[in-house]
């Protein structure tokens, strides 16, 4: 097997908070598609990436907590593996497959919202696939994560990273329109069938009505652990109105008012309302978190730091 031989895949990514286990967990009931939960290999395991492998470290890569919720046979794997180039996408390419074989699928899928990073890198490997990406009011999705036991509190930061990823993925549905498809969080709760039918469509899947029975599967997407802030996806699909803005506090709102309302009228979703005055005050403490400032910062202050402490 070559990185190139899993048949067209399916994969699902967007920011963080914005649906992907739901449509993961949607998609994965499809008696076609081998969805399995969250493995984030492209960026757990970046430090193989670069080399050839060997089985000892396709045993470290296994190890891993997330892969572990797979239940993959670690010889099976290994084996699969060595028919290959043992390069760090065969090894992706062998573990979803071999999850693949062991759901009893034709089609081999994943879910890791953060994946859309590296949405190049799988088109590259997996010329045939097609990405789904969930996208979210950022309000709604940045509310989320302030609550999330795994995420950091920084308001700041959450604004301009949704920016990012929302302007990624613009840009990579207009390079790959073909391959590249963003579907709305909220159209899909609204209308869950004719979202369902037009991804089944996009990737080539056959729309089968059991994809929206929550009775259907137990959430096979979703391990124990993660259960507490994922629970929700075993509930029947029904629209939500917007209330991110109502967790958030008047100066977490004059933030996202600065950082993110040019990105939410873009995209079509309201803006966060405040006062020119408001969101001036709130830019001057803001602006350094931009990803591509806080890159230069950092290498500037490594050295000085470097020096304080030695």
């Amino acid at each position: 097997m070559t990185v190139h031989s899993v048949r067209k895949p399916v994969f699902v990514v967007g920011h963080p908070r914005s649906g992907t286990t739901l449509l993961g967990t949607v998609l994965g009931r499809n008696s076609q598609l081998a969805m399995p939960p969250e493995m984030q290999f492209l960026i757990e395991q970046r430090g193989f990436a670069g080399r050839v492998l060997d089985a000892g470290d396709m045993g470290r890569i296994l190890q891993n907590a997330r892969l572990r919720d797979l239940g993959l046979e670690t010889d099976a794997v290994r084996a699969a593996f060595a028919k290959t180039d043992r390069s760090y996408g065969a090894a992706f390419a062998t573990i979803i497959d071999c999850y693949r074989a062991k759901a009893g699928c034709a089609r081999a899928g994943e879910k890791s919202p953060l994946h859309l990073r590296h949405t190049e890198q799988l088109l590259t490997w997996f010329p045939d696939a097609s990405v789904i990406c969930i996208e979210r009011n950022g309000v709604d999705v940045i509310a989320s994560l302030m609550r999330m036991p795994w995420s950091h509190r920084n308001i700041r930061a959450h604004g301009f990273e949704w920016n990012t990823s929302v302007a990624q993925a613009q840009a990579l549905q207009e390079r790959f329109p073909e391959r590249f498809m963003i579907v709305r969080y909220e159209a899909f709760s609204a209308d869950a069938e004719g979202e369902a039918r037009r991804i089944c469509a996009f990737s080539g899947l056959p729309f089968e009505s059991a994809m929206l029975s929550a009775e259907e599967s137990e959430a096979d997407t979703v391990p124990d652990w993660e259960k507490g802030w994922k629970a929700d996806v075993v509930q029947p699909i029904a629209a939500r109105p917007s209330r991110g803005q109502e967790t958030l506090s008047l100066r977490q709102r004059n933030y996202l008012s600065a950082i993110c309302n040019a990105t939410l009228r873009k995209t079509g979703y309201a803006p966060v309302p405040s006062t020119s005055l408001r969101r001036a005050a709130a830019w001057l403490t803001a602006w350094p978190y931009q990803p591509k400032v806080r890159s230069v910062l950092q290498r500037v202050r490594t050295p000085f730091n470097s020096k304080r402490n030695g």
